[in-house]
C-alpha cells in the first residue's frame, strides 16, 4: 500500500513538473511573440515616415530651396536697387522655411518621434496621405477625452489601422473611409470602415485563405495587445472592423 501511494505521489509529481514546465514554455514564447511584434511594428511605423520624410524632403523643401536658387540667379543679374532687396529679401525668408522645415523633419527622425508617438495624430496623418494620394473621402472622429494607451500598444494599434486602411484603399474599390477612435472609461475601441464591394466573410479571420491571411495577421496582433478583434463585411455594403481594447486600469 505505501508503495502504491509513493508510486501515484511520483507520478503526481512529474505530471505536475510537466505541466508547469510546458506553461512556462508557453509564457516564454508569447512573451517573445510580443516582443517581436512590437519590435516590427516599430520598424514599420519608422519606415513609413521615413518614407513619408523622404517625401516632403523631394517635394516641399526641395521646391522652396530651388525657388530661392531661382531668386538669387536673379539677384545676380539686377543692379543694387530697391528690387534687389525685395528679391534678397524674399530669398532670405525662403531660406528661413527651410531651415525651420529641416529642424522639423530632423526631430522626427530622431528620438522625438519615438517619445511623442501619438495614435490618433498618426492616424490623421495616414488619412491624409490617403486622400491626396488617391482622392479618396476620408473622416476621422475622436468621442471621448483622449488617454495615453502607452507607446506599444498605440503603436500596434497604428500598424494595425495602416494595413486595413491599406487593404480599403487597394481591395475594396472603396470611395469614402470613415475611422472612429473612442476613449470610453472601460475600453478603448478603434472603429474603421468603408463603403466599398464587402464580402462574405468566413467564420473567423484565422479561415484559411490567401485572401484571409491579411485578417488573420491584424487579430493575431490584436490579440497580442489583448483586445479584440470584430469584422462585419457585407457583399455590396462595405466593411467595418473593430478593435476593442479593455483599459489595464480602469
Amino acid at each position: 500500500m505505501i508503495l502504491f501511494i509513493s508510486a501515484l505521489l511520483i507520478v503526481f509529481m512529474f505530471v505536475l513538473c510537466r505541466w508547469c514546465m510546458e506553461k512556462f514554455i508557453r509564457n516564454v514564447y508569447r512573451d517573445a511573440q510580443v516582443t517581436r511584434e512590437i519590435l516590427q511594428a516599430q520598424v514599420d511605423v519608422q519606415s513609413s515616415a521615413l518614407r513619408q520624410i523622404g517625401e516632403e524632403l523631394h517635394n516641399h523643401v526641395g521646391q522652396l530651396l530651388a525657388v530661392a536658387h531661382i531668386k538669387l540667379d536673379m539677384l545676380e543679374e539686377t543692379q543694387q536697387t530697391g528690387e534687389n532687396l525685395c528679391y534678397i529679401t524674399e530669398a532670405n525668408e525662403m531660406v528661413s522655411y527651410s531651415i525651420k522645415d529641416l529642424r522639423n523633419i530632423g526631430k522626427r527622425i530622431g528620438g522625438d518621434f519615438v517619445k511623442d508617438f501619438k495614435l490618433a495624430d498618426n492616424i490623421a496623418s495616414e488619412l491624409i496621405q490617403i486622400r491626396k494620394a488617391s482622392g479618396l473621402a476620408t473622416e476621422l472622429t475622436i468621442s471621448g477625452e483622449k488617454y495615453a494607451l502607452g507607446y506599444e500598444k498605440e503603436i500596434v494599434l497604428f500598424c494595425i489601422s495602416q494595413e486595413i486602411l491599406n487593404n480599403i484603399k487597394q481591395h475594396s474599390k472603396a470611395t469614402n473611409i470613415f475611422v472612429q477612435l473612442r476613449y470610453k472609461s472601460d475600453q478603448f475601441v478603434m472603429h474603421l470602415s468603408g463603403n466599398g464591394i464587402g464580402f462574405e466573410p468566413k467564420l473567423n479571420a484565422s479561415a484559411t485563405g490567401d485572401e484571409y491571411s491579411g485578417l488573420a495577421r491584424i487579430e493575431r496582433k490584436t490579440e497580442i495587445i489583448g483586445g479584440q478583434f470584430v469584422l462585419r463585411s457585407v457583399p455590396d455594403k462595405g466593411t467595418t472592423i473593430e478593435i476593442f481594447l479593455p483599459l489595464d486600469n480602469p
